[in-house]
């Protein structure tokens, strides 16, 4: 639930401070998350970079309105980590902030010599275009904001495969805290700021939660932990396959999708996130890498 909090309110931070003088430049949005708390690290994650701290920036500070919600998190050893909060924006676009543990500050692309890049990049989520066509990457702050990612690919029955992501270790996204804090720089226009406040309620209120249980990593000298995204009709059959969009480094192994995890997260009547998470042989190093289903 988002509130506006006042300014001689306790800070819901948990600094023990009044508002105004812990955090006088922001309105805060404050979200609980209840998510098998006793699996969840106790505490507060107030950080600005958490998914949910970066979707409410988005509609809060800059209004890009959103009509649902739904997190996916992973389970490794008993401790939750986030995947990331996927939103529905109003123009029908599909929005990913992902949970990583640190910030990224740069990104590159691969492949075609012609669209090749490598630049300072501080990455903020990851959007699926209303076409459901192409995809693209956006930082915060910087000269560019919008890099081009790749395009995606129907692979039939109402499904369109969106992208990959490969990373060495689970480690790589952040703990599910027990509870979550938002904060955004939010219109000094009252009515303004509770119509943004209603928009965000409405959307998390109902949002959905999956939680994949990560299997056993299989005994090899060196693995990578691969998710697939693919966007589906509601009822749709599960994706697993042929192409999962793996990094190059990686090629394609097989089996792929062995011992494979999977979870679905229904966004509206007419679009469902299907994930699968394997391990597989092979090597990413330090990082994450997102893989299109065609560039």
């Amino acid at each position: 639930m988002a509130t506006k909090v006042g300014r001689n309110d306790p800070c819901p931070c948990g600094s023990g401070k009044k508002s105004k003088l812990c955090h006088p430049d922001s309105t805060i949005i404050a979200y609980n998350i209840k998510l098998h708390i006793s699996h969840g690290v106790p505490g507060i994650d107030d950080r600005t970079d958490n998914p949910v701290a970066r979707a409410t920036r988005n509609l809060m500070a800059e209004f890009q309105r959103f009509t649902s919600a739904a997190h996916a998190i992973m389970i490794h050893n008993g401790l939750l980590r986030w995947v990331g909060m996927f939103v529905l924006s109003t123009a029908q676009r599909i929005v990913f902030f992902p949970g990583f543990a640190a910030p990224f500050d740069r990104v590159a692309a691969h492949g075609d010599p012609k669209a090749a890049y490598d630049v300072d990049f501080a990455l903020d989520h990851v959007t699926l275009d209303s076409d459901r066509r192409s995809w693209h990457l956006t930082q915060k702050v910087g000269g560019k904001r919008n890099r081009p990612a790749g395009k995606t690919l129907d692979v039939g029955d109402g499904r369109i495969l969106w992208f990959g992501m490969t990373t060495s270790e689970p480690w790589e996204f952040r703990p599910v805290a027990s509870e979550i804090v938002a904060r955004a720089d939010a219109p000094s226009n009252n009515a303004e700021l509770q119509n943004r406040i209603a928009t965000f309620n409405q959307a998390v209120g109902g949002a959905q939660a999956v939680e994949i249980q990560l299997p056993p990593p299989p005994k090899a000298a060196r693995l990578a932990l691969h998710l697939v995204a693919t966007v589906a009709r509601p009822g749709a059959p599960l994706y697993a396959g042929p192409q999962l969009c793996f990094p190059p480094t990686i090629g394609t192994p097989e089996p792929a999708t062995a011992d494979a995890r999977a979870g679905l997260l229904r966004l509206s009547q007419e679009a469902e996130i299907q994930l699968l998470i394997a391990w597989v042989p092979g090597e990413v190093g330090t990082g994450v890498i997102f893989t299109p289903a065609a560039s």
